[in-house]
């Protein structure tokens, strides 16, 4: 029987580049028999109430399937209520893709863990997931951590901005306010205040942190222009992976001339006591009553000092005697 040259050496070729291949990826990546790794975020936020869903991944990296696989979580306190979805495969298989980039590649088979987090809880929780299977008697098994961060959403304002009641040209003058912090845990801000482009804020940025039920004054030192303008205020605080921001629209100011300010006069006496009286009728109308009450006991006090210096004496009877002397009766 003759043996077809070219068929034979084809199928010796074919055979060489199959040992070689596995003999190169024995070589550069050794398999085990039965391994597995597990794939999760090194961190998740999350809120008190909320329920969180976390996608994982678990790779089989082995040369056999496993079976019985099963997927466990613990590191958290009792009151969470936690659910794996799926929590056991029948077969944790080995599974490939390819695309041009990396050619034949293995595909994990896909997870995911609901975590309900409780109303009252808040801080950091270290939550340790474990796979393991069940069915060959090594019972194989790996895990990976990641980290529950618990916060209570922010509940951050900006007061009223404070400033002075007249700004003057190129002269420095300082605005405040206060940063309050009504939430549960401690909240790092930074703060930035906008102002006409041509104006000078000091310093440009304010970082600081703001304690739980408390608040924290906050001064600005602005150098302004002819330029009139609206001053506000900008917050940025992290939550949750994300960054928020809050606004506070302060005043319009309007900056005059130096010499503008040295020319007002103060006001005068009278022109001040027209202002308080406008201001407060119900004062000045008891100032009056007592005035008119003064007046009158003066007046009364006068009346009978006048009326006694000028009462007459009382009259008297004179009786011409015998002899003419007078006879005061």
């Amino acid at each position: 029987m003759k043996v077809n040259r070219k068929l034979l050496l084809a199928i010796v070729s074919l055979t060489g580049i199959i040992v070689l291949t596995n003999f190169v990826q024995f070589v550069q990546a050794p398999r085990p028999y039965r391994g597995f790794v597990i794939s999760l975020p090194d961190m998740v936020e999350a809120s008190p109430g909320e329920t969180v869903t976390i996608n994982g991944s678990v790779l089989n990296i082995g040369i056999y399937w496993l079976h019985d696989f099963n997927i466990s979580v613990s590191g958290l306190p009792e009151d969470f209520e936690v659910k794996v979805i799926p929590e056991k495969f029948e077969n944790l298989r080995i599974l490939r893709d390819w695309n041009p980039e990396q050619g034949v590649f293995r595909v994990p088979e896909k997870f995911w863990i609901e975590i309900k987090v409780p109303e009252n809880s808040t801080g950091a929780f270290l939550v340790n997931v474990t796979g393991k299977e069940w069915a060959s008697w090594k019972k194989v098994e790996n895990s990976t951590r990641f980290v529950l961060r618990v916060s209570a959403p922010p509940k951050l304002s900006i007061s009223d901005i404070v400033v002075p009641e007249k700004v003057v040209k190129s002269e420095p003058f300082n605005i405040s306010f206060e940063v309050k912090n009504e939430g549960l845990t401690e909240q790092k801000v930074t703060l930035k205040v906008l102002a006409p482009e041509d104006w000078k804020v000091e310093p440009e940025v304010q970082s600081l942190s703001v304690n739980a039920s408390s608040s924290q004054l906050v001064i600005f030192t602005l150098t302004p222009t002819n330029t009139s303008g609206e001053i506000s205020v900008f917050m940025e605080y992290p939550y949750k992976a994300q960054i928020l921001n809050l606004t506070k629209v302060g005043p319009l100011i309007v900056p005059v001339e130096a010499a503008a300010v040295e020319k007002i006069e103060m006001p005068t006496a009278l022109a001040a006591l027209a202002e308080f009286v406008k201001a407060n009728p119900i004062v000045t109308i008891i100032a009056i009553i007592l005035l008119v009450i003064i007046f009158w006991n003066v007046w009364q006090i006068v009346k009978q000092v006048t009326f006694k210096k000028t009462r007459k004496k009382p009259e008297e009877m004179v009786e011409v005697g015998a002899k003419g002397n007078k006879v005061t009766i």
